[in-house]
């Protein structure tokens, strides 16, 4: 069986003429898809991520179909474009391809409202109105935009 072409690994052929893992290290750098699946995984598995309280501390996990990369290319929604994003159709639901779709990256930051609850909401309110924190510092806080914050302030949004 043929070996891997980068210097000084016995790993057997996989595509390209590298192993899996030097082939996945070459499209990683070149394939945006790459960077929306490392974002999926750091939410739902690394716990020192920003996000990672609302997703992988929320109980959200991701199919084991998606992995690794060549699974997650290979079971991914159909559609994908540059600079899209994969939002999950129920937020109360890990990512698989039956729970995602792509979206534009603004549909993302707007269904972002969404992902909070009522009641983080309402402590969004009283951070601000009777603690007098500011917006940048609450955003901080529930790892949303500060956009998100002034429209649950100004009821806009979660009256």
């Amino acid at each position: 069986m043929p070996h891997c072409k980068h210097l000084d690994c016995e790993k057997p052929y996989y595509a390209k003429g590298f192993c899996q893992t030097h082939y996945n290290a070459a499209l990683r750098d070149s394939l945006p898809l790459y960077n929306v699946w490392r974002g999926m995984k750091e939410r739902c598995n690394n716990e020192n991520h920003k996000g990672y309280k609302y997703y992988g501390g929320a109980g959200i996990t991701y199919t084991q179909e998606w992995e690794t990369y060549t699974g997650f290319v290979a079971n991914a929604p159909d559609g994908y474009q540059a600079g899209m994003a994969l939002d999950r159709i129920d937020n109360q639901l890990g990512y698989s391809k039956a729970n995602c779709r792509w979206v534009t990256q603004g549909d993302n930051n707007r269904n972002r409202d969404y992902k909070l609850t009522r009641n983080q909401a309402d402590e969004i309110k009283d951070l601000y109105f009777k603690r007098r924190l500011s917006q940048p510092e609450i955003a901080k806080l529930f790892c949303v935009h500060r956009k998100t914050i002034s429209r649950i302030v100004t009821g806009k949004t979660w009256n």
